[in-house]
């Protein structure tokens, strides 16, 4: 999956992500510069952090997320810290730009 995900950002399909909060020591900043690895563990790009916000779950709008999927993404992260998932959980989405490829798609 993270070549799947890679990928798409590389040909700016994917522009955007989301995590449970409770995942995150800290918020992302707008204006922070990520180093994405590929499934290798060897870089593919730089990402911009363009928007930072926290919301449950059930709010996130449909061009942030595929509920289905992240529904049982979250679920199987919950499940490992002995949580149950709830539309109500927050989580936080990112959108962002690739001013920096490292490779091509």
């Amino acid at each position: 999956m993270p070549d799947e995900l890679g990928q798409r950002v590389l040909q700016g399909t994917k522009t955007a992500t989301a995590g449970l909060l409770r995942d995150f020591e800290a918020l992302p900043q707008v204006g922070d510069v990520s180093l994405i690895l590929d499934g290798q563990a060897q870089p593919l790009c730089l990402l911009e952090t363009l928007q930072v916000y926290p919301v449950p779950f059930e709010d996130v709008d449909a061009e942030q997320a595929w509920r289905e999927g992240h529904w049982r993404f979250f679920g199987q992260r919950c499940a490992e810290i002995g949580r149950q998932p709830k539309s109500t959980m927050p989580v936080v989405c990112q959108r962002f730009r690739l001013p920096y490829p490292l490779r091509s798609a």
